[in-house]
């Protein structure tokens, strides 16, 4: 007897390894089908991924019938079980109705979901850097920081998806960057080394403070279009370079601290135990930002200039134009 097709979805959240984890289902794609898990994804995309471009997996979280495209992706992989991931997904999920929708449409299905929490201090700083990437809006650290509210949202999604017969593992990225590939593996119920590793370990890194002061002063002149020449290829073709820390005096961030505290001890129920959040004491913290007084001095690597250069080039004269320009007169 065939085994029973199961829905697996990997529900993110951002910044704890979604994109590691998608480059690796892209390249196991055919390891995944042996064992009869189906990662559907269109083929070039899927090559974009094993590369380590983030591509934010197979599944569209912003597509305006959810429950119905999952279901419909679901019923396309049959017999097969059929695996999706986004980092993007879990809150249009636990939004509204959209649960409720999902279960109409699968009433018998077996439902299972990964969604990854990050200690707060980790996730705050890392998504202030990934935001910094992509936009210009955001303000400063501090700002970014007093309005992040990720712990009760998380408690309340992970509560939500349990009242629809839907099993969810919980676990903190924070405990796991090391073992993310035998953990995931686990969780679907394959043998370990079934999932190869991505060919480069470091994807979507975060900007330095001059790449940010960089894309900035782009964005401000040029418009939000302007990301996809200054942030994007530097943090494409350049993924070693370390970021800087943020900016944070020590009142904002034992504010932050405090809390931080608060919504642990209110949003815990449905976080086990090993996986708990956790925070540093306040001189710990401040050893992860920089104090407030230390922006205006920015460097660049000679390397990151031939990015900046290379692809600002690229935009404002097609190569095509470049040749004509430097062909002689005849």
């Amino acid at each position: 007897m065939p085994a029973e097709q199961k829905l697996y979805i990997h529900a993110g959240q951002t910044k704890t390894g979604s994109s590691f984890l998608q480059a690796a289902f892209a390249g196991s794609i055919d390891a995944l089908k042996s064992m009869g898990i189906v990662y559907p994804i269109d083929r070039k995309l899927a090559e974009l991924a094993r590369t380590g471009i983030p591509t934010s997996g197979n599944i569209d979280d912003g597509a305006p019938d959810l429950p119905q495209l999952i279901a419909r992706t679901f019923k396309s992989t049959r017999p097969n079980s059929c695996l999706l991931s986004n980092e993007r997904i879990f809150d249009p999920m636990v939004r509204g109705d959209t649960l409720e929708k999902l279960r109409q449409g699968m009433p018998n299905a077996q439902i299972k979901v990964l969604f990854f929490v990050r200690d707060p201090l980790e996730h705050v700083i890392s998504s202030f850097q990934q935001a910094s990437k992509l936009r210009n809006d955001i303000g400063s650290f501090a700002e970014f920081a007093a309005n992040y509210n990720r712990i009760g949202w998380n408690q309340a999604g992970i509560a939500k998806l349990k009242t629809v017969d839907i099993e969810v593992e919980v676990r903190n990225y924070s405990r796991h960057k090391t073992d993310l590939l035998p953990l995931t593996e686990s969780w679907l119920g394959l043998a370990p080394g079934t999932l190869s590793p991505p060919e480069t370990d470091a994807i979507n890194r975060t900007l330095t403070r001059a790449e940010t002061a960089l894309q900035e002063a782009f964005v401000r002149h040029f418009g939000p279009f302007s990301t996809r020449y200054i942030g994007v290829p530097l943090a494409m073709k350049l993924p070693d370079v370390k970021p800087d820390l943020p900016l944070m005096s020590e009142n904002e961030m034992q504010a932050f601290l405090s809390r931080m505290a608060i919504a642990i001890e209110r949003n815990s129920d449905d976080i086990p135990t090993d996986e708990a959040y956790s925070l540093p004491g306040l001189e710990e913290a401040m050893n992860r930002v920089d104090p407030v007084g230390q922006e205006g001095v920015y460097t660049l690597t000679q390397a990151q200039i031939d990015v900046l250069v290379a692809s600002l080039s690229d935009a404002l004269v097609p190569k095509s134009k470049v040749s004509k320009l430097f062909q002689p007169k005849k």
